[in-house]
């Protein structure tokens, strides 16, 4: 062959490849758009289980890149970012994705696509305990379903709504729909849904009390688990058959299940199920008299949670040995268990446990008569508790605070990000132009071999395009660097504001300090008060009868006037100075109350008045001269008074009044 004609066919091929490369580069915008969403979707599926935040971050390319049609990559992407969210317990955040994907859908609603939104938003409403919007959505899921054959999304949601019912406490509807949602599991042959029901209807048996219906479906979900040969499944059901058990009185039978549960959780390695399966049999041992078998577990999880650093299982097992003490009689050994538990309980800040373990440490010392001392950690375990929980609330609002304002300016630097995909997608055209560029000088270069004459023409041709190019680069460069200028800006904007916020923070939390401790001083000066006037006439009663044994007169009317004082001491009412020095503290607060109820007696507006400083009911009886059944009846009559729901609670409500 002549080099001419090697020559020319060298050029054609060099001619086609460059015709195919910039044809590759360059289709249909929104078609690759969509291709590229499709992949990163498959790819995230993939990742969503071995590696959650991988996905997170492909789920957010395509979030971040919303079509200008409704588009089912988008809706599938940004409902898998709700539902990442909702396992993480960001409620707020996974909202705002659940709107965007309804936002998307509303104006050509697409069945599948609405049916899996229903289903994550069902999902968000359960883990929030606002049951009957799950109950909404589940149903409204239903009703779109029942015009499509598909009975594994059909049974989900049926279950689903079920599970929502009994959180609800409608156990009719609850029971209706479960029964319904196993059947339909059984006929599919889904052992996940078929499990899934049997556990619900097992809770449900149980919080209605009927314990014979709950353990026939916990033995159903033992058989269940062992078929599939699921240890966790099975250790789950030994624990709920167990509950179920000692719930209706038999015994032995859930100290079985308890051990069989505990064994498995071990197998599994899960050490916090273990011990507290552990602690649960222990109890019951404990309650059954047998103290020295329930010691003897108590000791084990106490050594297994030091060892493992697992400071609640140590603060459990060290209270109930202290109890197992107390109930044996041996005091002076509780009080060391005890001890030590408070001490782990204040150095790890275990806020839900210190007010128990001073509970018991004050039985363990009225139990020896030393009721000053018992006295005294009463009003520690008070002051203690409320430090601890002031630290532990402001910590919450200020990460609650944190999350908030990221995600605030997360939305702000959205248009940021936009900028930045067009200046990358700038270079990438520009790297693609570079590439035909280099093949172009390539084609030159055969064509001087061909051309020799017009070799010039065509090198300042090529040499004019580079320099054309080289100066677009730098101008992207430029672009870039002014873009990292503005970020830089926005974070020092970001630090400024929020050590501004963290001063601000700094002034509420001395004020709420001052408030707290003007009601502890309350507190303390009216349960003072009240077990003076106890004592005092406890020792009236106890001189009495001494009055007739001095035989002088003169010596009988002294006596009698020091007893007479004594009684007008004792008859001082200390419930008068605490609504007095309440009054001070909180002005408004029986007039707010009384407008919202004016049924109110002046006793239950007092009662209010102290559960609104947390007083424990013991204190509050001691108060009043009332005994605690009677305290907790005006507790009922109040909260029925003020129309609280049943699950509204008291305390929380007087505290904003």
């Amino acid at each position: 062959m002549k080099a001419s004609q090697v020559n020319s066919t060298f050029f054609i091929t060099c001619i086609v490849c460059g015709l195919v490369f910039i044809i590759q580069c360059t289709p249909n915008r929104d078609k690759k758009r969509n291709a590229i969403h499709t992949e990163l979707i498959r790819q995230a599926n993939l990742l969503s289980i071995t590696s959650p935040e991988k996905a997170d971050s492909l789920y957010r390319l395509i979030a971040n890149d919303p079509p200008k049609e409704q588009s089912a990559n988008y809706i599938n992407a940004v409902t898998s970012l709700a539902d990442i969210f909702i396992s993480k317990r960001e409620f707020d955040s996974a909202r705002i994705f659940i709107q965007k994907a309804e936002h998307s859908i509303s104006e050509n609603p697409d069945t599948t696509l609405l049916i899996s939104i229903l289903n994550i938003k069902g999902k968000l409403y359960y883990q929030e305990g606002i049951y009957d919007s799950a109950v909404n959505v589940y149903q409204k899921g239903l009703a779109l379903l029942n015009k499509r054959d598909d009975n594994q999304q059909k049974t989900a949601f049926t279950i689903n709504a079920g599970k929502s019912a009994l959180g609800k406490g409608n156990y009719s509807l609850a029971a209706k729909l479960l029964d319904e949602g196993l059947n339909m599991a059984i006929a599919a042959k889904s052992n996940k849904h078929s499990m899934a029901a049997l556990i619900s209807l097992s809770v449900l048996y149980s919080d209605m009390n009927q314990y014979d219906e709950a353990i026939k479906y916990a033995k159903r979900q033992i058989n269940l688990a062992l078929t599939l040969a699921d240890t966790v499944l099975y250790a789950q059901a030994m624990l709920n058959i167990g509950i179920s058990y000692k719930n209706s009185g038999m015994i032995d039978s859930a100290l079985l299940s308890y051990t069989k549960a505990s064994e498995a959780f071990a197998k599994m390695h899960d050490s916090m199920s273990m011990i507290m399966t552990l602690y649960n049999k222990g109890i019951i041992l404990k309650n059954a008299g047998k103290y020295s078998e329930a010691e003897g577990i108590m000791k084990f999880i106490n050594k297994y949670s030091n060892e493992n650093e697992m400071y609640d299982g140590q603060s459990y097992s060290l209270s109930a040995l202290a109890a197992i003490c107390e109930e044996t009689k041996r005091e002076k050994e509780g009080l060391m268990f005890i001890d030590t538990a408070i001490q782990l309980a204040i150095k790890h800040k275990l806020i839900t446990r210190i007010s128990t373990l001073y509970q018991r440490k004050h039985s363990l010392l009225a139990a020896q008569g030393r009721f000053r001392e018992a006295y005294d950690i009463s009003l520690k375990a008070v002051k203690i508790s409320d430090s601890l929980s002031g630290i532990e609330v402001k910590k919450e609002i200020l990460e609650l605070k944190a999350k908030y304002e990221a995600e605030e300016k997360e939305a702000e630097n959205s248009l940021l990000k936009k900028d930045n995909l067009i200046i990358k997608s700038k270079l990438l055209i520009q790297e693609l132009a570079l590439a035909v560029t280099l093949l172009l000088v390539s084609i030159l270069v055969l064509l001087f071999l061909s051309y020799r004459k017009k070799i010039r023409h065509h090198q300042a041709l090529s040499e004019g395009k580079s320099l054309r190019l080289e100066n677009e680069n730098k101008a992207g460069i430029l672009a870039l660097e002014h873009s990292g200028l503005l970020n830089k800006l926005k974070e020092e904007e970001l630090s400024r504001i929020h050590i501004e916020n963290e001063l601000k923070s700094e002034q509420i939390d001395n004020l709420e300090l001052k408030t707290g401790l003007k009601e502890q001083e309350l507190v303390f000066h009216a349960l003072a008060r009240a077990e003076l006037s106890q004592l005092l006439l406890k020792i009236s009663d106890k001189l009495q009868p001494f009055a007739t044994r001095l035989h002088r007169k003169k010596d009988q009317e002294e006596f009698s006037k020091v007893l007479t004082g004594i009684s007008r001491d004792s008859d001082k009412e200390p419930l008068a100075e605490f609504e007095l020095l309440f009054r001070q503290l909180h002005p408004d607060f029986y007039e707010k109350l009384l407008s919202r109820c004016q049924q109110l007696s002046k006793s239950e507006l007092n009662i209010s008045a102290m559960i609104r400083l947390n007083l424990s009911t013991k204190d509050m009886a001691c108060l009043v001269s009332l005994s605690i059944s009677t305290i907790e009846t005006n507790r009922y009559h109040i909260r029925r008074k003020l129309g609280l729901d049943q699950g509204e609670n008291l305390t929380t409500f007087l505290m904003k009044v």
